[in-house]
């Protein structure tokens, strides 16, 4: 599936808080900009990637469609498509 089919796809999605600490608006917004910043750009900061290590591995409730496009972007570092910068 082509990125520019995804992306409507994400940002339409809302999340609400809750005690099991589903993922905010806010921090899926968040991860949406990274994955778009680093696919159309070509580049990604060393703490940007961390943050998005981080959302892999500490929430259990990430969407597979977000992971799957956070996957895509690790993906495209290890191929060389997506740089990471300091």
């Amino acid at each position: 599936m082509p990125a520019s089919a995804v992306w409507p796809m994400l940002s339409t999605r809302i999340w609400t808080r809750t005690v099991m600490g589903t993922m905010t608006t806010a921090a899926q917004a968040r991860i949406y900009q990274l994955v778009h910043q680093a696919i159309h750009q070509g580049r990604l900061s060393r703490c940007d990637h961390l943050t998005l290590v981080s959302a892999m591995l500490a929430d259990a409730t990430l969407d597979p469609l977000d992971r799957s496009q956070i996957n895509r972007v690790f993906d495209y570092v290890r191929m060389g498509r997506v740089r990471l910068v300091d």
